[in-house]
């Protein structure tokens, strides 16, 4: 009995100073985290300065299924807003405060029983990717709350990384593959060198980059100067295994077909356009700028062009992909 009497006696001289441990814990505490992103940072500033992109990656909104966001009036930028109840983190809020275009977003947190809390995010361009910085700093923290973020301050910090992580996997996957908005462009007259030929799967490296060096060598023998990037240029037709499409260089004064080289003039108008980014999609782009032409009850025309500023003739690295699609409107 009276050893039971000593570990209890000792139990609570040792739950007394634990507790008496929290009155000389700070109510503040700073973290830092980077990461390296393997993307532009204007892709990972997009999903920072759009708060309500903040619910796919912030671990308090993404670990608890069941918390409830609700995003303010203003959804981008400084004074975006977004507020939560969770049961596992309790209610809480942010405010974005400041924003500088692609360099560095700041804003303020309240954290509820956790306190408040600052914070600064800026992306450093570097190469090709971007180096992201996520630096918080916390006040007004709980007493017992005090306890979790001195024990488990690694925890918090990895929580953070984390949320990186996710941005830095959305931002990299952005820059594989992404889309423009479509929208509507005036054309004036094109004036074509091309070759005709096939569809064919594999085609931009199988077709239209011999045809493309076929063109620049007779473009060079002719004494012709090209004024663009090169078009492929696809015809709709009734058959779908082998569609006609033509390799083709814009270029700056008329000429003459000769052999299997034909010279065409485009009188484009209006086009509906959509530029794509990152390993080609062949049919996602043309799904959107289909339904945007529906959308404004408007016809196309039966012939379509792709531009090519970047692609796998020119450049090894497919996040600097670039095409542009143009449809043709008929006119009502």
């Amino acid at each position: 009995m009276k050893l039971l009497l000593k570990v209890l006696y000792l139990l609570s001289i040792l739950v007394i100073l634990i507790l008496l441990a929290g009155l000389f814990l700070p109510d503040y505490h700073s973290m830092k985290t980077r990461l390296d992103v393997k993307s532009k940072p204007e892709l990972i500033y997009n999903q920072i300065v759009q708060i309500e992109k903040w619910k796919e990656w912030a671990p308090w909104l993404t670990e608890d299924k069941g918390v409830d966001v609700r995003v303010g009036k203003i959804k981008e930028g400084a004074g975006s807003s977004l507020s939560w109840t969770s049961r596992e983190y309790g209610a809480g809020s942010i405010t974005l405060t400041s924003c500088t275009e692609n360099e560095e977003v700041r804003g303020r947190m309240d954290l509820g029983r956790f306190g408040k809390a600052s914070f600064k995010i800026t992306l450093t361009k570097k190469n090709k990717g971007t180096l992201v910085n996520y630096e918080v700093i916390f006040s007004q923290i709980g007493y017992f709350e005090r306890y979790f973020v001195y024990l488990f301050s690694d925890k918090l910090t990895n929580d953070y990384l984390g949320g990186l992580k996710k941005i830095r996997t959305e931002g990299e996957s952005l820059r594989l593959c992404r889309m423009s908005e479509p929208g509507f462009e005036e054309h004036g007259k094109l004036m074509l060198i091309a070759v005709v030929d096939t569809f064919r799967e594999g085609f931009l490296e199988d077709r239209f980059k011999p045809n493309l060096e076929k063109i620049e060598a007779y473009l060079s023998r002719r004494k012709l100067a090209h004024v663009g990037e090169p078009l492929a240029i696809f015809f709709r037709t009734h058959g779908e295994n082998n569609s006609l499409f033509a390799t083709a260089y814009p270029i700056e004064k008329r000429t003459w077909s000769w052999k299997e080289y034909q010279y065409m003039e485009i009188d484009t108008g209006r086009v509906a356009a959509i530029i794509q980014w990152g390993e080609l999609n062949r049919s996602e782009p043309y799904k959107k700028l289909d339904e945007f032409i529906r959308d404004n009850k408007l016809v196309a025309d039966t012939f379509w062009w792709e531009t090519y500023e970047r692609s796998s003739l020119n450049e090894a690295d497919t996040g600097e992909w670039k095409r542009k699609i143009s449809i043709p409107i008929l006119e009502e």
